[in-house]
């Protein structure tokens, strides 16, 4: 029966509350995920100046998040307010790194005629200072796993991870991507170039 002073009824109580939340959260991560990735392509697209090296740096900063929440899955980890941003978080940093390593290959493969000898070049240098950057920084964040409250626990332990992870693939899958993908006639071309200019 129609009751005149109810305008509007509707599901509630803490487990509809909790549906909407979650809801709200997951709609949120996944937008803000999508906007870091437009802008991270727009800001290689202006350092780069290639396509190529663009997306070459860019891969293994979606691995990391997707083996983020692989590790949160795994480890029995909650999607929160506070783990909700991670992945926008991971972009950032992740992109961070690659752009460092991606630009020093760049800069030695000018100079050497070998791919690998760049990127070995690279790894001994630029990827010292990512590993000490990785480190300070993990260490800083995962001094929050001991925080009383489990939501700041939680986001200490999984950042620290996540800066683990970033370091990683700049180190690791991201030379192989530079390896397979960089072409070596390129190489020719700039080394023809610098030669020139010297003469």
């Amino acid at each position: 029966k129609d009751v005149e002073s109810i305008s509007f009824y509707g599901l509630t109580g803490d487990a509809y509350v909790r549906d909407a939340q979650f809801s709200a959260i997951t709609d949120s991560m996944s937008n803000s995920f999508m906007i870091a990735i437009a802008a991270c392509i727009v800001l290689l697209l202006i350092i780069f100046r290639s396509l190529r090296y663009s997306l070459i740096t860019l891969i293994p900063v979606i691995l990391v998040v997707c083996w983020l929440y692989g590790s949160m899955y795994i480890l029995g980890y909650e999607i929160n307010l506070m783990t909700a941003t991670i992945a926008s978080i991971s972009v950032g940093v992740g992109i961070d790194y690659c752009i460092h390593f991606t630009e020093r290959f760049r800069q030695e493969f000018l100079r050497l005629p070998d791919k690998k000898k760049a990127l070995l070049n690279t790894a001994g240098n630029t990827g010292i200072a990512l590993l000490g950057s990785c480190l300070s920084t993990a260490t800083g964040f995962a001094v929050l796993a001991f925080a009383p409250m489990p939501m700041f626990s939680t986001f200490g332990i999984l950042t620290a991870l996540m800066i683990a992870m970033s370091f990683m693939v700049a180190v690791v899958i991201l030379p192989c991507l530079l390896y397979l993908f960089t072409p070596q006639e390129n190489n020719t071309k700039s080394q023809s170039q610098v030669a020139d200019k010297e003469k």
